[in-house]
């Protein structure tokens, strides 16, 4: 079914020059829900439509700003676009380590091509497909499944997989890089893996030897029907070429070009680029396929003013219900997700905000921000997850540049115009729960609105941002603890690594004197608290003060050896001592627990430590240790701590 929602598409007045090149004027845009899929339809005045199949995993996540930034061009030249997530993905229903995933990714590639040709009037049909979408759309477009082949007018593969086994060979290789990164406590942890995990997205063992199956070479020498034309946007590497030519010596008409923008293209939102250039490519031959249709065809507003901002039509997960939904009078764009038995009219119990980690969409790494929702929906808790302005698809369209977004005053007070929003619903408790960045914005939204009284900060790097500070140099920089570095030191590995890699050795010892300088300054502080001074509210220990003042209550979680324990120890002290006098604030140390919150041990911590922090039932203890100081817990250094009062 569709829902309107009418969004006027505007650049932002500081939007970059390539920013405003896209720019889309007002069109019709509706969030939809179709099977177990949740999408958004941009709505164009043409019969001519295009169906944006998206990557898994991280890249679905890395690439989520070129997709809706595709969807936003082609919208604007009159076509109907439809953007989705396959199920167990995004915002869609299931769990991604469900069986038969990769039928059903293929499967609601179908229910999209039928849904834009029942609902939607489209009688001419493009598949655009980047990485693993271009593969489930060729299968889709070749009929390969249960279902017959749909009629298909033509594909765009952008940096297509040919070959599944290669692709999960890539995909096993970058999850390799990112474990080597960490603490031995974490390895470990990931041996006990459920299933293939990449960078905190799982694949069950049927979808591995599923996809590990396909190869489109093959597939397209035996499908019985094929797109009349294809266009091939492949980078130097991959197995493009291959693909061209099977799809030639089957009479496909083939057009290829070259995507040379794919090294900044495939990054995370705050290194990546969009890549203008492919953009354009395929938006012109697309559009050139549309014979006796204007170009530059602009559609006119239909805003619709009875609408309330919430869609009409819920996504029924049996225990749960949730609903895309406008929030604020930015109309920032959030999924709420309530437990069955709460009714719109009288919201019972908390509610929580669940802001944007870095530049991901609001389903967040790993998807846990959807883990973290549906678990606590099944303990009766509300929670809203947020796009922040220039994230996923909140903002007036797709930023090119969104290392700015990152720790700006704009993302914490959108969380806290998240959290007005949820009070206005009714509901008498809220807080806001986050990771890294997202703890960093839950944490400032509780200083600036009292509709906060409690905040969930999942490894939060800094208290506060510095004024001056770029995201660039501090992602240069260390990655790891004070007491990290000095475990490394037993580690042959690491010192290989820091000879093959010339490392610049001066961010450690500026952080090792810096918590040295703490040892004296903390105490320092903490006697002039008790005579009366006051910290200023742009300093961290304000920053805790002005919440503990308001009887906000906050539970910080770090790994332990997370970086961002360094920030603890510099303004408040030694873990073991930082907070232990406080009513207000909990702090727990957590060996398994990596900075994303990646593994599956992992999350299951992190999503117990918040349930009791908001007073439901938890299936673990949390262990105390008193003195993690100590010389036992010294030398086992891993050990779970917790201090603070509850």
């Amino acid at each position: 079914m569709i829902v309107e929602w009418p969004i006027p598409v505007e650049p932002p007045e500081c939007a970059s020059a390539s920013d405003k090149k896209y720019r889309s004027e007002e069109y019709q845009l509706k969030p939809i829900t179709f099977g177990s899929c949740v999408g958004w339809l941009h709505e164009g005045q043409t019969k001519q439509g295009v169906i944006l199949c998206e990557s898994l995993g991280h890249e679905a996540s890395w690439t989520h700003k070129l997709m809706r930034a595709i969807a936003e061009r082609l919208a604007h030249e009159g076509l109907t676009v439809l953007r989705f997530s396959y199920p167990c993905t995004g915002d869609s229903a299931g769990d991604d380590r469900d069986a038969g995933r990769h039928a059903a990714s293929i499967a609601s590639i179908h229910d999209a091509i039928d849904l834009l040709r029942d609902q939607a009037g489209v009688t001419a049909l493009t598949l655009v497909g980047i990485r693993a979408g271009a593969l489930f759309a060729m299968l889709a477009a070749a009929g390969v499944g249960p279902r017959p082949a749909p009629h298909v007018d033509a594909v765009v593969a952008l940096a297509p997989v040919v070959r599944g086994r290669a692709y999960l060979r890539e995909l096993s290789f970058v999850h390799r890089q990112w474990l080597d990164t960490t603490s031995p406590a974490i390895r470990v942890a990931h041996r006990d893996e459920p299933c293939m995990n990449v960078l905190g997205h799982r694949f069950p063992a049927d979808f591995v030897e599923a996809l590990k199956a396909v190869d489109l070479c093959d597939v397209v020498r035996d499908a019985p029907t094929l797109p009349g034309a294809m266009l091939l946007i492949q980078p130097d590497q991959g197995d493009g070429p291959a693909l061209r030519e099977a799809l030639l010596e089957r009479g496909v008409d083939v057009a290829s070009d070259p995507f040379r923008e794919w090294p900044t293209t495939m990054q995370d939102g705050t290194r990546s680029r969009l890549p203008l250039a492919a953009i354009d490519t395929l938006a012109n031959w697309i559009a050139e396929r549309a014979p006796g249709r204007p170009t530059g065809v602009e559609t006119p507003s239909r805003a619709d003013p009875t609408w309330n901002g919430e869609s009409a039509v819920a996504l029924d997960l049996h225990d749960m219900t949730e609903q895309v939904v406008a929030v604020g009078p930015d109309r920032l764009v959030g999924v709420l997700c309530r437990p069955a038995d709460t009714r719109p009219a009288n919201p019972v119990g908390p509610a929580v905000v669940i802001a944007n980690t870095s530049t991901n969409p609001r389903s967040g790494e790993g998807r846990f921000s959807v883990r973290l929702a549906r678990t606590l929906a099944r303990a009766g808790v509300t929670t809203l997850r947020i796009d922040v302005h220039g994230v996923g698809d909140s903002g007036p369209a797709a930023l090119d540049d969104q290392s700015g977004v990152v720790y700006s005053a704009q993302s914490s007070d959108d969380v806290a115009a998240a959290a007005d929003w949820l009070r206005a619903l009714g509901h008498p408790e809220v807080a806001a729960a986050g990771i890294c960045s997202g703890a960093y914005a839950a944490l400032h939204a509780a200083v600036k609105t009292p509709s906060l009284g409690g905040v969930i900060a999942i490894n939060l790097a800094r208290f506060v941002w510095p004024a001056g500070l770029s995201l660039e140099s501090v992602q240069k920089q260390r990655n790891n603890s004070v007491r990290g570095y000095w475990l490394s030191v037993r580690d042959w590995q690491k010192w290989k690594r820091l000879l093959r890699e010339r490392r610049d050795l001066r961010p450690i010892v500026r952080a090792v004197a810096a918590n040295a300088i703490a040892r004296v300054s903390v105490p320092a502080k903490e006697l002039a608290a008790r005579v009366g001074w006051k910290p200023g509210i742009g300093t961290p220990r304000g920053v805790m003060h002005a919440l503990a003042q308001r009887n906000v209550w906050t539970t910080l979680v770090y790994g332990a050896l997370d970086p961002g324990i360094d920030d603890v120890r510099r303004h408040f002290g030694a873990i073991e001592c930082a907070f232990r006098r406080s009513r207000h604030v909990r702090l727990h140390l957590e060996p398994q627990v990596d900075h994303a919150v990646y593994g599956a041990v992992g999350t299951d911590i992190v999503i117990d430590l918040c349930m009791q922090a908001l007073g439901r039932d938890s299936a673990r203890p949390v262990a105390r240790v008193a003195d993690p100081a100590a010389p036992d817990a010294a030398a086992r250094s891993y050990a779970s701590v917790s201090v603070g009062r509850s």
